[in-house]
């Protein structure tokens, strides 16, 4: 009966019937500089949305259907 081994280099994850603390799912963590970047392309796409919302409550405010309105305006 051939025995499962690990490959050269390999860390065990999972260990079976092996109390849970030992095998806990090891997190990774984000280098700062793509953390950065995530956040800053967050920032842009929120200023974005808010520049087109500004625009569209602008033209709603600011545009007409007929001559009379305008003159209101």
């Amino acid at each position: 009966m051939k025995r499962p081994r690990l490959r050269k280099g390999a860390i065990p994850t999972k260990l079976p019937n092996a109390p849970s603390y030992l095998s806990t799912t090891a997190t990774t963590c984000e280098s700062p500089d793509v953390r950065r970047k995530r956040k800053k392309e967050a920032e842009i796409q929120a200023a974005i949305a808010k520049r087109n919302e500004d625009d569209m409550n602008y033209q709603r405010q600011n545009s007409f259907t007929n001559l009379d309105e305008l003159d209101q305006n």
